[in-house]
């Protein structure tokens, strides 16, 4: 087990849990439900000048636009 975990690089817990089929496969990507995010996140992406600059800080309009999105898990 071990060494099947090093070769794989995870964790001998990690692939224990996957070979017993404890973890839940994911849903699949429904990219319709991303349509009206694009164009702020485009904006927030384009005003950046390079790809150096540091992570994109929430702003209080982004803020306030991600707080009124609905939360559904």
């Amino acid at each position: 087990m071990k060494t099947a975990a090093d070769v794989l690089g995870v964790s001998r817990s990690n692939l224990l849990e996957r070979l017993k089929g404890k973890s839940k496969p994911r849903g699949p990507c429904l990219k319709a439900d991303d349509a009206e995010l694009l164009p702020a996140i485009r904006r927030l992406v384009d005003a950046r000048p390079t790809y150096s600059e540091p992570p994109i800080c929430p702003s209080s309009t982004a803020s306030a636009f991600i707080a009124s999105w609905p939360i559904t898990l």
